[in-house]
């Protein structure tokens, strides 16, 4: 999955207010048997600020089921 956004922010907006950025995620579920399943996502992001300042970041997510 992937995803882009940009804003238009007005003349006085705050500086740190978002003007942009992209998010990309990927994931991936496994069932080993029946009664279990596994899973893992991973995202990245990257960020805009109205003033041009710019940060990214990752993000690890994990999830165990169980069916009884």
């Amino acid at each position: 999955m992937a995803s882009v956004f940009e804003l238009d922010s007005p003349a006085l907006a705050d500086p740190l207010s978002y003007s942009g950025g992209e998010r990309y995620t990927a994931n991936l579920f496994w069932s080993p048997i029946d009664s279990a399943a596994l899973g893992v996502e991973v995202n990245y992001n990257t960020i805009e600020t109205a003033d041009g300042s710019e940060g990214a970041g990752w993000r690890l997510e994990w999830v165990g089921r169980f069916f009884f």
